[in-house]
């Protein structure tokens, strides 16, 4: 009888973790929009939408995807000329000294990216649409101020944007073996994550103040490369820095690599199991565009698989700017009561001012990540 029981509970537990399997199948084709959809349309309710664009926004330049090539710095159009031209990523010479790239540590690099008319012009629609009563979600997981920008009407303007813009870049800093530099201005790359096929984003908009959302933990992204540009200016906020630790798996996970003020305009890219927060925001407002890329058909591979064998990962040492309250066992452990629950500038600036700079921007417990991936969840992001 108890043999019974075993085999009926196996039986159930692989039916369990069949469906969710097929769930996550189903998430990765439809993307995540259309997936909640789905789901409303399941429990018999209709799919959300959001009457914005043309009658209520504030820039309807914003809305014409074709006008993607006019919100380009001028020297990262310059860059991408050829390749445009011929489709030769060899073309894009990410080390030409007109684009004035930063290669920042290995596997993440800045560089002009935007105007700063276009930043100013998505800061305006974001504040314009929230104060339209009109609904909204919390960009992610971790942030409450900002806005998804793919549901007001600019998911075509984003895809243009992936496509013409952001997806060379990847493919040379973060694709395969044919497409990727080795290194770029004496910073190695981290091999390939994705960035040869980048098919999907999720792009939003998040926003810091000293009343709202005020720092950001440390944590790792649902994606597999970020793009993150500054809104703001310069002089409109004090500290909030981005702050960059290791690999996700790697031994020095935990261990402070560098500090990077966001400059208007400016993207700086990284793979998304970068472990990064903010620190505490000491005056003014703060705000970034974020966008998330993923490419299904390498979440898929082999090689995808292997980069997320959860027996290599472990907590290893840790620079308390680096430890997260949402996501290690042993943050109650390693960080004074008095730090807790807080992101002060001071820790990044302890961890080491050799590697910080103004270049003009989690793992999950184990036991987490399971729980995150068996429900279908995102994982915490930026």
């Amino acid at each position: 009888m108890m043999a019974a029981a075993t085999d009926e509970a196996n039986t159930a537990s692989s039916k369990d973790a069949d469906f969710d399997r097929l769930f996550g199948e189903l998430r990765e084709s439809l993307g995540d929009e259309n997936f909640r959809n789905f789901l409303v349309a399941l429990r018999g309710g209709k799919p959300k939408t959001v009457k914005y664009h043309p009658e209520k926004c504030l820039h309807a330049e914003l809305f014409d995807a074709s006008n993607w090539s006019r919100w380009l710095d001028p020297r990262l159009s310059k860059v991408l000329e050829e390749w445009h031209r011929t489709g030769d990523l060899k073309q894009v010479d990410l080390d030409a000294a007109a684009l004035d790239l930063q290669a920042l540590a290995p596997g993440i690099f800045s560089f002009p990216c935007f105007t700063a008319d276009f930043c100013r012009k998505i800061l305006e629609e974001v504040k314009n649409y929230q104060r339209s009563g009109l609904p909204e979600r919390p960009p992610n997981s971790m942030n409450n101020q900002g806005l998804v920008l793919n549901e007001i009407g600019l998911l075509p303007l984003f895809d243009e944007l992936l496509s013409k813009v952001l997806s060379p870049l990847a493919a040379r800093l973060f694709g395969d073996d044919n497409d990727r530099l080795l290194s770029l201005k004496g910073q190695k790359t981290i091999g390939n994550w994705g960035g040869s096929h980048l098919d999907k984003h999720h792009t939003f908009v998040v926003q810091y103040s000293a009343k709202d959302d005020t720092h950001l933990d440390m944590h790792i992204d649902e994606c597999d490369i970020t793009f993150n540009i500054g809104l703001s200016e310069s002089e409109t906020f004090q500290g909030n820095q981005l702050v960059f630790c290791g690999l996700y798996d790697a031994d020095d996970h935990r261990k402070h690599q560098l500090t990077y003020r966001h400059v208007l305009g400016q993207c700086v890219v990284h793979c998304g199991k970068q472990r990064h927060g903010a620190v505490d925001i000491e005056e003014g407002e703060r705000a970034s565009l974020i966008i998330w890329t993923k490419s299904h058909a390498f979440r898929r591979s082999a090689e995808y698989r292997a980069l997320y064998d959860l027996d290599r990962w472990k907590l290893g040492k840790a620079d308390q700017i680096c430890l997260s309250y949402s996501h290690d066992d042993d943050y109650e452990e390693l960080m004074p009561d008095e730090m807790k629950f807080q992101m002060p500038t001071h820790l990044a600036e302890a961890a080491g001012t050799a590697s910080s700079t103004d270049a003009s921007g989690v793992p999950i417990n184990r036991k987490r990540r399971r729980e995150d991936s068996a429900n279908g969840a995102e994982p915490s992001r930026e």
